[in-house]
């Protein structure tokens, strides 16, 4: 992935985080999508879907008929870290790499 990014430049850096935050995205709601899909195509007053943000983190939970189907829950500082440091990360790594081959000159002080 490094020599990836070495080649490409910056441009890959940003593509390498969308393709990162996609796939974190699926891989956090991949499980509960089924039960949404159940819950929002049961009939109608059957079902809910609740999400809520408060101290404990963000929530998902889905219920149909008054059980509940998916619940789900993530800290807030756990989400911030995920979405946060593999992408700054990256670009640090990218980052040293161009001023390792003399690509990118100091700050002038």
């Amino acid at each position: 992935m490094i020599g990836l990014l070495r080649r490409q430049g910056g441009m890959s850096v940003m593509v390498a985080s969308l393709v990162y935050w996609a796939l974190l995205t699926a891989v956090g709601l991949g499980p509960a999508l089924p039960a949404i899909w159940r819950a929002t195509h049961a009939p109608d007053g059957t079902s809910n879907i609740s999400v809520s943000a408060g101290n404990q983190g963000i929530s998902l939970v889905v219920s149909i008929l008054g059980q509940s189907t998916w619940t789900g829950s993530i800290h807030l500082i756990t989400l911030a870290l995920l979405i946060a440091v593999p992408p700054l990360a990256m670009w640090f790594a990218w980052l040293g790499r161009k001023r390792a081959e003399g690509e990118v000159a100091p700050a002038a002080r």
